[in-house]
């Protein structure tokens, strides 16, 4: 874990002076660096890569067990998915912002009341804790080297 947090610290500082030098410089030498077109396919491959996952955990391809049954994944996912679309065409204000949270939400609603989510392991929980701490970051360059990739996924679709 401390690597991992430690990667998770670089990351964060990195996109942040990315966020700085975008706010004090502007965008056009993200236009240099990656051109409009370099940047919409790299957005449109990050999707096409994640396409089969998004198929196999909605129950629509594979033989995985989603801990509940074919149908009931099908009808959540789906469920979900149309919120989330309509939700891109019809709300205005800071509701179009967020369509996403709100599929995301109305998925969980929905799965609640037709009684797949397991609510035992809350039940049993103590109501107060403190929270466990894993020990201090580790800057473990292979760590740093791993995760950084990502920084320019985030960055791109951000700018986008």
């Amino acid at each position: 874990y401390e690597a991992a947090k430690g990667a998770f610290v670089v990351f964060g500082l990195s996109f942040v002076i990315l966020s700085v030098l975008v706010r004090y410089i502007g965008t056009r030498w993200i236009d240099k660096l990656f051109p409009p077109a370099a940047m919409g396919a790299i957005v449109a491959i990050i999707g096409l890569e994640l396409a089969p996952v998004a198929m196999s955990m909605s129950g629509l391809i594979g033989n995985q067990d989603l801990g509940m049954s074919h149908s009931q994944a099908v009808i959540i996912s789906m469920f979900s998915l149309v919120v989330t679309l309509l939700g891109t065409v019809v709300f205005r204000g800071f509701l179009a912002v967020i369509p996403v949270l709100i599929g995301v939400v109305s998925g969980y609603v929905l799965s609640a009341v037709m009684g797949v989510v397991d609510f035992s392991g809350v039940e049993a929980a103590p109501w107060l804790s403190l929270p466990q701490f894993y020990g201090m970051p580790v800057f473990d360059i292979n760590a740093i080297i791993m995760i950084m990739p990502a920084l320019f996924v985030v960055f791109a679709e951000h700018v986008g």
